[in-house]
């Protein structure tokens, strides 16, 4: 979850536009416009990568654009038992850490 604030002293509506750039690529990897909320939740990234974030938000008349920032994801669970299982017509993944989680 990407979360920031921003305010209009004439306390006009804002909209937002984040870029999420994935590291060392100098396009950004995904792009959301248009957004009314001051919190965006992000799925489908690639673990284990440094992701750099930038906010610009508007106001209909100006537009402001905020410092970047970053995060990291976490590392590809190390998960070495694996096994699937047909259940009710769909194919089910278990899987289990030597500790039995």
């Amino acid at each position: 979850v990407l979360k920031w604030q921003a305010t209009d002293p004439a306390r006009d509506p804002l909209t937002y536009e984040v870029t999420l750039t994935r590291e060392g690529s100098t396009t950004p990897t995904h792009t959301f416009t248009n957004l009314k909320a001051d919190s965006l939740v992000v799925n489908g990234l690639a673990y284990h990568t440094t992701y750099y974030w930038q906010v610009t938000v508007s106001d209909g008349v100006n537009s402001v654009t905020g410092k970047t920032w970053s995060f990291r994801t976490v590392p590809f669970p190390d998960v070495p038992y694996v096994f699937t299982r047909k259940v009710g017509g769909n194919y089910q993944i278990f899987a289990a850490t030597e500790g039995g989680t």
